[in-house]
């Protein structure tokens, strides 16, 4: 699910909820949906993944402007600033003890100029 607000804080009752097949989003100029601001705007993407195997998965964020990735609710990477895509990109290596379903949450805020985001995920 990806429910999106006109603020940035992701506060208040969402202006626009979708769903889509994957986490990568890049609206340039504008905004997910007419009813959501074009700049000043806020997303939260959440998944349920199947990880096949026990093992370590590197998550790889990139945004333009600010990021926060949850895997089955702890935060595992922070960058809540206004940057540029692809500087805006960071990673971070997680151990999944067991085959399962993690739950992915990403926050995302969008300041003004571009607007983007993206998550992928690799087993290492």
């Amino acid at each position: 699910q990806e429910s999106y607000w006109s603020n940035q804080s992701l506060s208040g009752v969402a202006d626009y909820t979708t769903t889509s097949p994957t986490l990568n989003h890049d609206w340039v100029y504008g905004s997910p949906d007419a009813s959501v601001t074009v700049n000043g705007f806020s997303g939260r993407f959440t998944r349920t993944v199947d990880f096949p195997t026990a093992g370590t998965y590197r998550f790889t964020v990139g945004s333009d402007d600010g990021q926060r990735l949850f895997v089955n609710g702890t935060e595992v990477l922070e960058d809540w600033a206004e940057q540029t895509y692809p500087t805006g990109t960071n990673t971070v290596d997680v151990v999944i003890d067991d085959p399962c379903s993690v739950e992915l949450v990403l926050e995302y805020y969008e300041s003004t100029g571009n607007a983007r985001v993206s998550l992928d995920w690799v087993a290492l």
